[in-house]
């Protein structure tokens, strides 16, 4: 019997074609929660973003970050689980380089070493706000969003960060996390703190980040807007967002 369910945001809660959550998926969360089923997010987006997304929804945790920081329903921080200090030192120096377009991610902030029509372009696409562009600030950075395709990324950054691996969500856009981050892995960690039954839990997605939680949870769902690889991984397909697919999703699950 599934208990708790573990939710992605873009293409999963979050329509990026509306550029809101849909009416029929912000009920379907709410009935799910009605039943005692808890309801957790787990996304690559930070929780400034969430706010700005999900507006005033309501969720049983937080696995944020992939997998990066952890935060009960009251948003407490659980655990948290930064860039080593050699991968920061790199980071800071790619950073200040400005060979490609940064994004540090820090506990409450997130800002640009430079910005271009291009970036703003892959921003627009994925509803995300312009970040404002600063110095380093000297704070601990738990992720990075980077941007360039993945075979420039693979090539010239990641051998640089050999504790480092990279996830993306665009064709020329990616999060540069640590090596042994995931969603997989926030979900377990969550499990532990929790005392959540991993048998008893499924998951929702419809990215590549997703893949990992898919594969980990006793049921995995893909959205039918996923690619082929993402469907693949899963245990079930629902239909796309925009199509009423996260209730079907919650159907299928037997959870509604």
């Amino acid at each position: 019997m599934i208990k708790t369910v573990f939710f992605d945001v873009d293409g999963t809660l979050f329509s990026h074609s509306r550029n809101c959550v849909p009416a029929d998926t912000l009920k379907a969360v709410s009935d799910l929660r009605e039943k005692g089923i808890k309801a957790v997010i787990a996304t690559g987006r930070s929780m400034m973003e969430l706010d700005h997304m999900l507006g005033h929804m309501e969720f049983d945790g937080y696995i944020t970050l992939n997998g990066q920081v952890i935060l009960d329903k009251d948003r407490n921080i659980l655990f948290s689980h930064p860039l080593s200090a050699n991968a920061q030192k790199t980071i800071i120096s790619l950073f200040n380089d400005k060979k490609i377009s940064l994004h540090l991610v820090e506990s409450d902030t997130i800002y640009a070493n430079f910005l271009n029509d291009e970036v703003i372009k892959v921003l627009k696409a994925v509803c995300s706000e312009v970040p404002p562009v600063k110095e380093y600030s000297g704070r601990t950075i738990y992720m990075v969003k980077a941007f360039a395709t993945p075979a420039y990324m693979r090539s010239e950054i990641l051998p640089q960060l050999s504790d480092c691996s990279l996830t993306c969500w665009h064709h020329d856009a990616g999060d540069i996390m640590p090596a042994d981050g995931g969603k997989d892995k926030g979900i377990l960690k969550y499990c532990e703190i929790s005392s959540t039954d991993l048998k008893e839990c499924a998951s929702i997605g419809d990215g590549e980040n997703d893949i990992p939680m898919l594969k980990l949870t006793a049921v995995g769902v893909a959205m039918g807007n996923s690619r082929d690889e993402v469907k693949k991984a899963a245990d079930l397909v629902a239909p796309k967002i925009d199509e009423g697919g996260l209730r079907q999703a919650l159907v299928m699950l037997r959870v509604l």
